[in-house]
């Protein structure tokens, strides 16, 4: 499975992983920090091994997804759910922030109602098919995240991150030997 920042959320979930104090052993198995009266759930998920990668025989693999043993070797916590949209429109309102789609000339890539395309109208606020604030944010860049994790970060008084590759995998394996698209 080829996990790149900019897939994971095109896919609609920003990941938030806490490292480092706090996510320890013994540690609460879900935390919730307040964004400015907008939660946000974390889970915990125990360091561990497993095998990252895909099996040569997935359709769709490519050369650098060989299986390697990997080792977390902390607790870390992700985000339980995708960022919502009330979420990120929490974060927008604080602070005026306008995402890479609505700033740019191209627009980001909405649904027309018979496939994905791009144009200056499609951004978080109108992918081009209808949402509810409870639904996942869609439609942010690498960028986008990174802005929303600082404000993030600075609202619950906690340094959040996306997780890495690994960590990500890992997460979305939870414990199956499965690859987490399958």
């Amino acid at each position: 499975m080829r996990a790149s920042p900019t897939r994971w959320i095109g896919a609609a979930t920003i990941a938030l992983a806490i490292g480092g104090a706090g996510a320890t052993a013994g540690a609460q198995q879900e935390i919730t920090l307040d964004l400015g009266g907008v939660p946000l759930v974390l889970r915990q998920v125990p360091k561990g091994s497993f095998q990252q990668g895909s099996p040569a025989s997935e359709a769709g693999r490519e050369a650098d997804e060989a299986p390697r043993q990997v080792t977390l070797s902390a607790d870390l916590y992700v985000g339980k759910y995708p960022v919502t949209r009330k979420q990120f429109a929490r974060f927008v309102g604080d602070t005026g922030y306008r995402t890479e789609s609505e700033t740019g000339a191209s627009g980001g890539s909405g649904w027309n109602g018979s496939s994905l395309v791009q144009k200056p109208e499609y951004n978080w606020r109108n992918p081009g098919f209808s949402q509810t604030d409870e639904h996942p944010v869609v439609l942010v860049t690498f960028g986008d995240a990174q802005a929303f994790l600082q404000w993030a970060s600075r609202k619950a008084g906690r340094t959040l991150r996306l997780p890495t590759e690994a960590e990500f995998e890992y997460a979305a394996r939870a414990g199956s030997s499965r690859s987490p698209t399958s």
